[in-house]
This record gives C-alpha cells, structure tokens and sequence, in this order.
C-alpha cells in the first residue's frame, strides 16, 4: 500500500511543505533584518567615530583659541600694567552649547569677569588686543581703525599703553587710524590730522 497516497498522508505533507515555505519566509526575513542591523551598528561605529573626530577637533581648536587670545592679550595687558594682570579664557558648556568665557586673573589667582568694574583703563587695553587677536585669526584688510582708545585709562600709563599699540601693529603688519583727544597717544602717529570746529565748520589740518 502506498501511504503517500492517502488522504491523511497526502495532508501532512502538503502542512509541511506549506510549513516549510512559511519558515523560509521568515528565515529570509530573519536574514535581512539582521543585514540591515549590522549595516546600522556599522553606521553607529562611523557616526561614534565622527563624533570623537568631530570632539576631538573641537576641543584642539578650543586649545588653539584659548592659547592664542590669552597670550597676546596678556602680553599686553602686562605691557601697560606690568604682572598685575592676566587674561584668562575657557570654554563652559552652557545651556547646551560651549560658550567662551573671558576673565581678568589677578596675582593672586581670582578671576573677575571684564563688566566688571577695573580701575586703570584695563578693559580698554584688553579689547585693543581682542581685536588684534581677532584680525590676526582671520587676515583681512591690514587696517584697523579705534575711535577713542584708552579713553578710561591712567593717564600716568598712557606712554606705556602707546608703545604698546606701536609694538603689536608693527608685529602683526596693521596700520592703524585712530581718533584720540590724548597728546601722548596722538605723539606717536606718523602722521596726525588736526580737526578744529568753530561751531559752525570743522576744518582739517596736516600737524607737521
């Protein structure tokens, strides 16, 4: 007797092909739901890797930044005011983005913040060498133009203060136009342009 040719037979065998047909189905989709998560996993080690690159330049540039700020602002600051002051500069994660904090570091290692109230003209002696440091990062035009610097400095501190503009410009290749109503400063341009407004006109003349 030929038992796949019975009913009952016949039956099983059609289940379990069908069976059969579902299982590979499935062991397809099996097989492609696992590619497509280890493509995944393979693009969260990339992306993990990128982030570290990406973090990694972030903090060297930070580095960069935080060592070429502090030290030309410093040099001037120290130029005019001797080791009173340093210029410090860090880099906070706030509000979930980094933000660059500037301080004024005295001999004993407190900071205080630049809105703060500094006897002595210093906050106009650091954003002098701010913007120097700026200019030098980004290299455009060589001309930099101050309406009234170290208008709040001693006047005792002007000549240093003089030379040192003096000395940064002719390092870093900038001419300078300024505006100043202080004798000592106005000294050491090459060549001064003297206005003179009688209420009515303003007139312009080449000191000699």
């Amino acid at each position: 007797m030929n038992f796949e040719h019975t009913p009952a037979i016949a039956e099983a065998i059609s289940t379990l092909r069908d069976k059969a047909a579902v299982r590979k189905v499935h062991l397809d989709r099996l097989k492609t739901t696992e590619q497509h998560i280890a493509k995944l996993t393979a693009q969260v080690e990339v992306d993990a890797k990128a982030r570290v690159l990406v973090q990694e330049a972030a903090t060297e540039t930070q580095n960069n930044l935080r060592i070429h700020l502090s030290g030309l602002v410093t040099s001037a600051l120290q130029a005019v005011f001797g080791p009173k002051y340093k210029f410090h500069v860090a880099f906070e994660a706030k509000r979930g983005r980094t933000e660059c904090v500037l301080s004024f570091e005295d001999q004993a290692g407190n900071l205080t913040a630049p809105t703060e109230a500094h006897g002595g003209g210093a906050v106009d002696i650091a954003s002098f060498a701010l913007r120097c440091s700026f200019w030098s990062m980004q290299r455009t035009a060589p001309l930099l133009i101050l309406d009234e610097p170290f208008k709040f400095l001693s006047a005792g501190l002007v000549p240093e203060a003089a030379e040192m503009l003096k000395s940064v410009a002719h390092k870093l290749g900038l001419q300078v136009i300024m505006v100043s109503h202080i004798e000592k400063l106005v000294d050491i341009a090459d060549r001064v342009f003297l206005v003179t407004n009688d209420g009515k006109s303003a007139t312009v003349t080449v000191r000699e």
